[in-house]
């Protein structure tokens, strides 16, 4: 699965932090995916498993995505084009 948080711009970014409402595991994982750590590297740096991260990843996704506000707009970003 290939996030491509770290292509968008800082202020995207912030954007996304305040509308998404993510709570703080996911938003521990959303800081590394935008600064480009695959999947294990996160999961190592934050002494969780592969499939929590996952599961982490998959929760951002839907919030992004039910954000009518953003998520429609750069759904391309988490990979659904």
């Amino acid at each position: 699965m290939k996030i491509n948080l770290h292509k968008l711009i800082k202020p995207e970014l912030e954007l996304l932090k305040e509308n998404c409402n993510f709570t703080f595991a996911e938003m521990e994982v959303f800081e590394l995916l935008s600064k480009g750590f695959s999947i294990r590297e996160i999961s190592l740096k934050l002494c969780i498993s592969e499939p929590t991260v996952n599961r982490r990843i998959k929760n951002i996704k839907d919030k992004v995505e039910r954000n009518d506000n953003y998520g429609r707009k750069h759904s391309t970003y988490l990979g659904k084009t």
